[in-house]
Formats: structure tokens, sequence, C-alpha cells
């Protein structure tokens, strides 16, 4: 209970921090609150609700420090006014991104700024670099951790943006920056040329330049767009596989290290994506209560791994991929289990079970999705229930192929099952994405809603643990 009260508060006073000052009122009546427990507790030591109390203001005391501390704002500094810059000195913070015209993109941290003069000052932000067609293909082998100078400009009126008209690499990437770049060209190079390869790149390595982007918008209308971002679902996948393959060899344990060795790798691998990070924290945190042999609670586990991500990712937690992950599994973890209670006896077990964790999902993150997109498309509940199986499937299939690419006569077998399989998926997202989506004009609405229906769930779970699930259903 300390955990999840500490991630709580440091969630409020995190998002709070960066719309408004009013954090300040909360961090003060926080404090004041923290003062007044112990001032009682002098008076009344062996009183145990008053220790409970003291604890958990504790730990939102403790969370409010850290979302303060995390969600404080740096602004970016560069030196001289953005009009007069022509050019920044860096180093690149990601892989960069092409698009089907030639385009790209990337994320790139700045520590100096030229103007037409030549003259050089340090500065300090990250800014997202455009880049025309041209540099399309090339852009590829400058790989994240390469220090660059990039000619251009800012584009007015758009913060944060930087239109590129030359790169040129001032410093190589370490070698291991470099070794990961030429993997993840390697695999790139081995799928990009089969129509289900860009499904694939995405699936297993994040990597979306070759996603139809027909079939990304409809798996966006299918209400299962969260199938194409990395998290747990993928990663539990390989473990899963991990697993079949060590646990019996080695044990428990060793299989559990092993595994969280290859997760450190694969992760690294992949790149900076929050959700999948989010799901990395928490393996680990699962293979060290294994090692440890301590009790294994998810929720636990969840705030655990959020609060070690706003510590060590400040910028992260304002990321819509960190937020809808987050709210996600927090809505599968606390409806969930509830939901699938009210219909035990109603449908059966494999049915229930991940239809109520759609379910419990879809209430905790459609305020988010109605505030950011401006429409809900609850035929996700349903859709998911046949999408993310045949997405598993194709993942397996998709990683057995990578496995046997450098024997091409075992993974030219495989091809033509991928190719299946792909076909299906692209027809059950077409179909499901047919449903009207709904359009949200009063997104407090959608929050009320939901905060009812989310709090209704916890009376209801509240009442069965008092009384007895047989009693309360």
């Amino acid at each position: 209970m300390v955990l999840l009260g500490a991630a709580a508060a440091a969630a409020v006073y995190y998002s709070f921090l960066l719309f408004s000052y009013s954090v300040l009122l909360l961090f003060g009546a926080s404090i004041t609150a923290l003062s007044l427990c112990r001032a009682l507790l002098t008076v009344h030591r062996h009183d145990r609700r008053l220790h409970a109390l003291n604890a958990a203001v504790h730990a939102l005391c403790i969370g409010a420090v850290i979302g303060f501390t995390a969600g404080f704002p740096r602004p970016a500094r560069w030196g001289m006014p953005q009009e007069r810059i022509t050019g920044l000195y860096g180093t690149i913070a990601n892989d960069p991104m092409t698009f089907s015209d030639g385009r790209g993109r990337l994320a790139f941290i700045v520590n100096q700024s030229v103007n037409a003069e030549e003259a050089r000052v340090s500065a300090y932000g990250q800014v997202l670099v455009l880049f025309p067609a041209d540099y399309g293909t090339s852009l590829k082998t400058f790989g994240r951790g390469t220090q660059a100078f990039i000619e251009g400009r800012f584009i007015p009126g758009a913060e944060g943006l930087f239109a590129a008209d030359a790169l040129y690499m001032t410093k190589p990437a370490s070698f291991v920056d470099q070794a990961r770049t030429s993997i993840r060209m390697q695999v790139f190079a081995w799928f990009a040329d089969s129509a289900w390869g860009g499904l694939s790149l995405a699936l297993i390595l994040g990597i979306k330049d070759k996603v139809d982007t027909q079939l990304a918008q409809n798996y966006q209308k299918a209400g299962s767009s969260h199938v194409l971002a990395l998290s747990g679902m993928h990663l539990s996948l390989i473990i899963a596989l991990l697993s079949l393959l060590l646990k019996r060899a080695v044990g428990l344990k060793v299989s559990a290290v092993l595994g969280a060795l290859f997760i450190v790798g694969y992760v690294y691998l992949v790149g900076d994506l929050p959700s999948l990070n989010r799901a990395a924290v928490m393996y680990l945190l699962v293979t060290y209560a294994i090692i440890m042999i301590l009790p294994k609670k998810p929720s636990v586990f969840l705030a655990m791994s959020f609060l070690i991500q706003i510590i060590g990712e400040p910028k992260t937690g304002m990321t819509l991929s960190f937020i809808l992950s987050y709210s996600a599994l927090a809505g599968i973890l606390v409806f969930g289990p509830v939901l699938s209670q009210l219909m035990k006896g109603r449908l059966p077990a494999k049915i229930a079970a991940p239809l109520s964790a759609s379910l419990g999902a879809f209430i905790a993150t459609a305020a988010i999705t109605a505030g950011v997109f401006g429409i809900l498309y609850p035929v996700g509940i349903l859709a998911g229930l046949i999408i993310v199986p045949l997405t598993e499937v194709f993942i397996i299939f998709s990683f057995l192929f990578l496995s046997f690419c450098p024997f091409p006569a075992l993974a030219n077998f495989l091809c033509p099952l991928l190719e299946l399989l792909y076909r299906s998926l692209e027809y059950t997202v077409s179909f499901f994405a047919q449903a009207p989506g709904i359009p949200v004009q009063n997104t407090q609405a959608v929050i009320l809603i939901t905060a009812l229906l989310g709090a209704g769930i916890v009376l209801l779970k509240t009442r069965c643990t008092e009384e007895g699930k047989a009693q309360c259903l």
C-alpha cells in the first residue's frame, strides 16, 4: 500500500506540475498532513489506525517529492534567438525514422547553436529534426549516439521543430551503439522486401517505417492500435519461449535470470519505448522477487516500475505511450478481476478473462483517448479477442523467421505461412475497422462516466472482498 500511495501521489504531482503551479498548494497540504500525523502520534503512540495513517501520509509525501522533482521543467536554452540559428551541434537521441515518401525525422539532443556568422554558443534542449526526401535512405546509417552537426532552421511557430538542410557526422557512436545499429539494419534488410515484413519489423523491433499506412489506420479504427506498440504482450511471448527452452533444463531461478539478461539486451536493441521499458522493468522486479522468494503482487510491481521510470526518465512521463501503457495495465489489474467474476458462469473462462482485461483497459484509458483523439472506438473491446491472439501467432512466426534468416532455405519455408497470417490479420482488422467510432465533443462527460464506472467497480471489489465473492455476485 505504501508503494501504491507513493506512485499515485507522484503521478498527481507530476501531471499537476506540468499544467499548473497549483501543485504548490498540494505540496503544502501534504506537508501539513504529515506534520499533523506526527503530532497526533506523539499523543496516541499505540493507536494502530494512526500508525497506518502515518505510513500512508509518508507514502504520499514521498510520492509528492518524486513527482515534483521529476516533473519540474527544465526549459530549453538555445544561447541566441531561434530565428538566428542556422545549425545545431549535438547527439542523435533515437533511431532515425523514414516515411514512405522518403522523408525522415530524428530526435536530437543539442549542446551548441550556430548562426550565419559561424558564432558557436553553448545550448541545451532537444529538438525533433525533419529531413527532406533525399535524406531518407542515408539517414538510417546515422544510428543512435552519433554526434553530428545539422544545418537548417527552426520552423516558426512550431516549438522544438527543426527543418534540416544537411547532416554531417562529427563523431561516430560508441562501438556498442554502432554494433546495435548494424544489427538493426541487417534485420531490416531481411524483412524489408516482403509484404508482411513491415508489420514484422514493427512487432519485433519497433521499426514502423515499412508498416502499411492503411493497415495502421485500420488497427486504430478497430480500437487495437496498442497492439502495434511494443509492450508487455510482446515481452510475455519472448519470456514464454525462453521459459519453454530453459526452465526444465536449468530451473526456475536460473531461467528467470537468463530471461532478465535477454530482456535487457532486447530492450537495448529495440530502443527507448516507454511501454516496452515499463514491461521490462516489471519483469526485472518479478525476477528479483523470484530469486529472493518474495510475494509477487502485480500492482506493487506496477507502482515500483512507475516510480523508477519517472525518476530515471522524467521527460518520458508525459508521452502518450507512457500514460496509456500505465493506465491500461492499471485498469486491467484493478477492474479486470471484478469484471471477470461478473462474467463467470455467463461466458466461457477463455473468453471472460481477455474480455474483462480488454474492458478494464478501455475504462481506464477512455478519457485519455477521448481527450487526445476526440473519438472512441469501443469495438476494440471485442476486436481484441481475435486480433490480439492472431497477432501473437504472427509475432511468434516472425521471431522464428528471424532465427532462421542465416539459413535461407529454412527461412523461405516460413514465408507462405507468414503471408497467410498477414493477409488474415489484414482482413480481420479491416473488418472490425468498419465499425463506426464515437466522436467525443465533451471530454469532461467521458471523464465523469468512466470515473463513476470505475468507482462502482472498486466498491464492488471491496464488497466482494468483505462478504465473499459468492455472496456479492
